[in-house]
Formats: structure tokens, C-alpha cells, sequence
């Protein structure tokens, strides 16, 4: 009950690199909502995604299996 988790979060392939996840600065997020953390849910491999999420301080904490139903299991990480 003191976690955000966002899982999932995409910036279409036309506007990669122009800073749309940093833009997003998930922090502001947890101001008024009574939360303590944020766990941002990435695709394994995702590292551009990683590198945003890490460049903002967060920490990755754990891999896990999920199941979509367009692609079937895939693995993520939490950061």
C-alpha cells in the first residue's frame, strides 16, 4: 500500500530519444498520494530504459516472469 508501481509505460519508436521517460519524472507522482516508493516494471533487455530509470536514481530489485497476452511470457525487471 506504499508502493506506486507503474507497468506499464511506452514511448513509440518515433519519438525515442528525445527524452520522453525523463520528461515523465516519476517522482512527482508520489507528492499527495500518501506513497513511499515507485517501482517502474521494464521489459529485460529494455537498457535504454534502464539507463533513464537508473540516471534518476532508481535501483533494479528483482526479475520476474509476467504473462501478455499479445506476446505471451516475457521477463521484466523492477527498478
Amino acid at each position: 500500500e506504499e508502493t506506486l508501481a507503474i507497468h506499464a509505460l511506452g514511448v513509440r519508436l518515433s519519438f525515442d530519444g528525445r527524452g520522453i521517460a525523463q520528461a515523465m519524472d516519476a517522482a512527482r507522482y508520489l507528492v499527495g498520494t500518501g506513497m513511499k516508493t515507485i517501482r517502474l516494471d521494464v521489459l529485460k533487455g529494455n537498457v535504454p530504459a534502464e539507463r533513464v530509470y537508473r540516471k534518476d536514481g532508481f535501483a533494479s530489485c528483482r526479475t520476474a516472469c509476467i504473462f501478455y497476452e499479445d506476446t505471451g511470457m516475457d521477463r521484466i525487471r523492477s527498478v
